[in-house]
């Protein structure tokens, strides 16, 4: 008897893969994981100074701390996040908010000032909602994407 080779298709849908990475979050913790985002984006102008828990106190008593406005608007159809922080930049979002994974050498964990949450945009983003938007304002280069 001869052999018939047959190919399914076993990728997954999309759905699953969403669920999959966001199942262990939950809304509030998404929602404070862009929050941090936009605190972090604040404090950029003075990463080579916050190496230390000390160096950090010593930001937040200064008449010099960055100054962040964080606007979260929830309406029937959707919300809104809006802050006036530093924004991501197009390679910013091309090489790391986008992309799913990260190299050995991404190097972007340090880059990250609190990281309280740690939960990831993208994670947060998929926990929020089917379609998303991104609007930034960037100094090298912003982007508008759906």
């Amino acid at each position: 008897m001869a052999e018939k080779t047959v190919l399914a298709d076993a990728s997954p849908e999309k759905r699953l893969f969403i669920s999959l990475i966001t199942r262990d979050i939950s809304l509030v913790d998404a929602f404070l994981d862009i929050i941090d985002n936009s605190i972090n984006a604040a404090l950029e102008p003075l990463a080579a100074d916050l190496k230390t828990a000390d160096d950090y106190q010593r930001i937040a008593s200064s008449k010099a701390k960055p100054k962040v406005k964080i606007e979260i608007e929830i309406k029937p159809t959707r919300i809104v996040v809006k802050d006036n922080a530093s924004g991501i930049s197009l390679a910013t979002a091309t090489d790391h908010v986008f992309k799913f994974g990260r190299g050995d050498d991404d190097g972007s964990e340090t880059a990250d000032r609190l990281s309280v949450y740690g939960i990831g945009l993208k994670r947060a983003m998929f926990k929020c909602g089917n379609r998303i938007e991104i609007v930034s304002d960037h100094r090298q280069g912003g982007l508008s994407s759906t």
